[in-house]
């Protein structure tokens, strides 16, 4: 029979043995995160990429995922940091990613937003034409990276659309649903589930906020998705912004501010620094400040 002292001492070394296996194998990607930053310049790998043999992008979205969750400082997340400043960055990882690509062009010719960014093939141009639209909602962190590649404010207003072959009005369905419950509710951050004259109008803006994150939307829904509510695909998450728009909705119609809302308005105040600065503009309209509920 087996002495329970004897298993114990069993499960340390095989523990043992897993942590220093599993620290060599960190100590390999961080020096494989290396080599790529070397060789590319930044560590915007993407999840199925490898390196030198080793699983580079799924490491790398390992580590991303731990930082956020836990805040991690240990000396990987330290050495990752300082090969790439933006390897974690505050937005999501697929604008990092279009950025680098933004980059590696910008290196060879000069991104010329006023015609449509001649030399990027469709699906950047249309991602760079996208982010000049969207200037002045971008994080200043996001702004500095696009300055550095040539896009200014003043160049971002002057962009122009590269030309297409655009579907047509009638392809787009969901837009007299959209403007009906824009002007009804003053914003599109509906539910998946909403339906409107049996249309299934919040299962119809998902598809395009997931379309414009992967730079496929139609530039024309995107233009009047944007004139009907700024915020209707935000930079952030978006059951933020549902959150939002309830808190906004109880205060303006003068009813008590549910439990629920009451937890959430004081989590943003206590997050207040690591909240976009549009969002707590978006705050601030509501009375809720860094301070407080003003």
């Amino acid at each position: 029979m087996i002495s329970i002292s004897g298993g114990y001492r069993r499960r340390r070394v095989f523990l043992r043995r897993a942590s220093e296996r599993g620290a060599a194998r960190s100590i390999i990607l961080t020096v494989s995160a290396r080599t790529y930053a070397a060789a590319h310049g930044h560590l915007a790998v993407a999840y199925s990429q490898s390196h030198n043999g080793f699983a580079l992008g799924r490491w790398l979205r390992m580590q991303r995922t731990r930082d956020r969750s836990y805040g991690d400082s240990s000396p990987i997340v330290r050495a990752l940091a300082a090969l790439d400043p933006w390897w974690n960055p505050r937005w999501e990882f697929t604008w990092q990613r279009f950025y680098q690509q933004a980059r590696r062009l910008a290196e060879h010719t000069v991104l010329d937003a006023a015609r449509g960014f001649p030399g990027a093939d469709d699906r950047l141009a249309a991602w760079l034409h996208a982010q000049c639209l969207l200037f002045d909602e971008l994080h200043p962190d996001q702004q500095r990276l696009l300055t550095d590649i040539g896009i200014t404010a003043s160049t971002a207003a002057s962009a122009q659309p590269r030309r297409s072959h655009a579907r047509p009005w009638a392809a787009a369905p969901g837009l007299p649903h959209a403007r009906a419950y824009a002007a009804a509710h003053g914003h599109l951050a509906a539910s998946h589930g909403t339906l409107r004259n049996d249309f299934p109008l919040g299962e119809w803006l998902r598809t395009q906020r997931r379309r414009a994150r992967h730079n496929t939307a139609d530039e024309a829904v995107f233009r009047v998705l944007t004139e009907l509510d700024p915020w209707w695909n935000p930079p952030w998450d978006f059951t933020w912004q549902r959150t939002y728009h309830q808190h906004r909705t109880a205060l303006a119609a003068g009813r008590p501010i549910p439990p629920v809302l009451e937890r959430w308005t004081r989590k943003q105040t206590s997050l207040w620094e690591q909240l976009h600065p549009h969002q707590q503009t978006l705050l601030a309209s509501v009375g809720v400040t860094g301070a407080g509920p003003a």
